[in-house]
């Protein structure tokens, strides 16, 4: 699921309320003897409407094309699927009765839907089929979904998912372009047309050319409906068992096939135009409020606490006090503290007499934890092939961008470059201290706790198997290359020598590069704080590519670099300034009129299949990255590529029916990745939110509502419950106790 760029303030706003709280009694409280956990809440009022802000609004609700996280993160509200996550991180069924039955070599698995599952309006009414009836949730709609997903006509962004294990699924899709191209012709021609296309992509599987109309009709794709007992069989290109972890996320949820096509593909999740099956409805959506209700028919209504959800925009200017101002003013029902906002630090975390930590604050209500992160990876990362064209909202030109993309041809400068961003620099925006501000950074693209093997062995931890065999080294020295919250970057006068090197090698394989190389960092320039730490950050950027200062503004005072003459600037990173709001950066990502961006990637499910093919070629991320099916790199560049893609092939034909071979596969793709992070070049691990110490004040009972690392189900807030008072950091600490104790019995 690729994730938008999001600021770690908005961490801070956990939701807004019309109660207040009285801080003069916090710090004189202790918890009675008598909470014991949950049951002890019983009496305490709760709360039926939940308020917060949103950075980014949602663009679009249409789930047949969309992956942006800003908008799958409601539709996980609005549309259920097969299966879900409990609030322990266990898969359970959701409109399914079971969580799969699969045949001996799990290359088939077969789900009945529940009966009596309405389709709701977004006025809350039940759908009517033709004849008057209820419509109601078939088998049939998760077979109409995958049938527009993979339509290459539909350009679903999530196509991908189903193509990687749906028997013919790539093939349907690969048709369906080849009909796009060849409409025009007559019948006999375009199936010739198709066929030949199939043929040269080896994907006819056995087919002959009077197969073509059933191949465009969805016959040959994996999946089986028994209207009978309303169940769906997906049938596999390849075993996986952890196929159900995939059932989580858009591609698989069950679309109204009738009312798609009554509202048309445009109009389709245009702003309230879709049909319900989740725990909210979707009562009203503008470009500055988005509002949820409770939806009266949902399947497991006992399970939604809170009546109401009410989303405003937030906006793109915000002080460092703003969470804890809105608290106090009774206007939202948490935040997380911000060791920015002194006075905030001062009450809750440090104390009159400055002996509070993070670890262990000295309000009373002030709740420390460790977070395991949310499993996103943010990274900074470039288009290798971005269109050369003036643009509003960039700051290079057309010459300017061709000539970069000259030099992003090669590994050994994308490398130079990567190496040369100071993370120290940018990190400092994380807080006050530095285990603050380092305690975000990954060096590894799958962070830590994202899924381990049968014997529980995290698959962080083949990671650095890898690692240490790749470079014969022991546990030591793979942690300190990999572990989370440290940096890791190369000497200056090391960078500065790594790119004269790329330079003068650039210089004898393409002599037409003009220098400076300019490469344009596109963030939210806009935003005052951003645009003060960016600036820093690029300017100690710059000066680890050149060895001079460029811009003594940004520079320190008692550096001892000289000041760059004009010669000595050979790469140059320049801010977009045009970016002066939320909704410009959204247009810059998704026109890709970026070459050196920060964004990010969410797992799609429980296997390290989901962050490995993100960058071969053709991959998740291709697009993004420039690196599409389109022959523009250099010859080593390409070959890495093309190695790379083949370890990820490689890994994924291992079938983890047992044990070993899940260890198997793990070792491959760890080995895949450790390649991708040293030898490409494509990006560079940047953060993961979550990761670290945080400190909090909150209304929210904790762990009530699915948790997961991975698909839509930890954007659900079925489960939620908000009391009227904060809670103090010892009941959330015998919560936290309860729901370790509860987790262990529930696996």
């Amino acid at each position: 699921m690729k994730k938008s760029k999001l600021f770690l303030l908005l961490g801070t706003l956990i939701a807004m309320s019309s109660c207040s709280s009285n801080r003069h009694q916090w710090n004189d409280f202790t918890c009675p003897s008598d909470f014991v956990g949950y049951s002890s809440l019983a009496d305490v009022q709760r709360k039926s409407t939940y308020k917060s802000f949103l950075s980014y609004m949602p663009a679009t609700l249409n789930y047949t094309t969309t992956m942006q996280s800003e908008n799958a993160s409601h539709i996980a509200n609005f549309v259920d699927g097969l299966v879900e996550h409990d609030r322990f991180g266990n898969l359970v069924p959701c409109l399914a009765t079971t969580t799969g039955e699969h045949n001996e070599d799990y290359t088939e698995w077969t789900f009945k839907v529940k009966d009596g599952i309405k389709w709701v309006t977004a006025k809350g009414e039940v759908y009517k089929n033709e004849d008057g009836t209820d419509s109601l949730v078939k088998a049939e709609d998760f077979k109409s979904i995958l049938k527009v997903v993979l339509n290459s006509a539909t350009a679903s962004e999530s196509s991908y998912l189903p193509m990687l294990i749906i028997k013919g699924a790539e093939q349907y899709f690969t048709a369906t372009s080849a009909y796009e191209l060849n409409k025009n012709l007559s019948e006999q021609a375009r199936n010739t047309a198709i066929f030949n296309t199939l043929r040269s992509a080896n994907l006819l599987d056995g087919c002959t050319i009077n197969d073509i109309p059933a191949i465009l009709n969805f016959e040959k794709v994996g999946v089986e409906i028994d209207e009978t007992t309303n169940s769906i069989k997906y049938i596999l290109s390849q075993p996986a068992d952890y196929f159900p972890t995939m059932l989580t996320y858009l591609p698989f949820l069950p679309l109204n096939y009738e009312y798609y096509n009554k509202v048309g593909a445009q109009r389709f999740g245009a702003t309230t135009e879709i049909l319900f099956c989740g725990a909210y409805i979707l009562s009203e959506r503008s470009e500055m409020k988005v509002v949820y209700e409770k939806n009266p028919y949902y399947w497991d209504i006992s399970s939604v606490k809170t009546e109401r959800i009410e989303y405003s925009k937030l906006s793109d200017n915000v002080p460092d006090d703003f969470a804890r101002n809105e608290f106090l003013a009774g206007n939202i029902d948490g935040f997380t503290l911000n060791s920015r906002d002194e006075e905030g630090w001062k009450e809750y975390v440090l104390g009159e007499d400055g002996k509070g930590t993070i670890v262990d604050p000295h309000n009373s209500l002030t709740y420390s934890q460790e977070g395991q992160g949310d499993k996103s990876s943010f990274f900074f990362y470039i288009n290798l092939n971005r269109e050369a064209k003036n643009s509003t909202l960039s700051d290079v030109n057309e010459k300017q961008i061709s000539n970069l993309n000259k030099a992003l041809k090669y590994s050994y400068f994308r490398k130079a470059l990567f190496n040369s961003l100071d993370l120290e620099v940018y990190n400092a925006r994380n807080g006050i201290d530095e285990t603050e501000q380092r305690q975000y950074q990954i060096n590894t693209y799958t962070p830590k706790y994202f899924v381990t093997d049968n014997e529980g062995k995290d698959y962080f931890e083949y990671l650095l198997d890898a690692y240490e065999k790749k470079h014969n080294v022991g546990r030591s020295e793979a942690e300190k290359a990999l572990n989370p919250g440290q940096v890791n970057q190369i000497s200056m006068d090391q960078s500065v020598q790594d790119t004269t090197s790329a330079i003068e090698k650039l210089k004898v394989d393409d002599p037409s590069i003009e220098y400076p190389i300019v490469v344009e960092y596109s963030s939210l320039y806009g935003d005052a704080t951003e645009k003060r730490y960016d600036n820093l950050f690029i300017e100690y950027s710059n000066e680890r590519l050149n060895g001079c200062i460029v811009d003594t503004d940004y520079a320190d005072p008692k550096s001892p670099l000289k000041v760059c003459k004009a010669e000595d600037i050979k790469v140059k990173i320049i801010p977009n300034t045009k970016i002066q709001s939320s909704t410009n950066y959204i247009k810059v990502s998704n026109d890709k009129t970026y070459s050196l961006f920060v964004a990010g990637w969410g797992p799609d499910y429980g296997d390290p299949m989901t962050y490995a093919h993100t960058m071969v070629k053709g991959g998740d991320m291709a697009d993004s990255l420039g690196i599409g099916n389109r022959q523009f790199l250099s010859d080593e560049s390409e070959e890495l590529l093309a190695t790379y893609g083949e370890m990820v092939s490689n890994a994924n034909k291992i079938v983890s029916k047992t044990s070993e071979e899940k260890r198997q596969r793990y070792s491959a793709f760890a080995d895949a990745e450790i390649f991708l992070l040293e030898e490409l070049g494509l990006f560079r691990p940047l953060y993961q939110r979550g990761q670290g110490y945080s400190c909090s004040v909150s209304k929210f009972i904790p762990y009530r509502s699915p948790r997961s690392g991975y698909g839509l189900s930890g954007d659900k807030l079925k489960g939620m419950e908000i009391l009227d008072r904060a809670l103090y950091a010892c009941e959330r600490k015998i919560l936290k106790d309860e729901w370790d104790k509860e987790k262990s019995q529930s696996i």
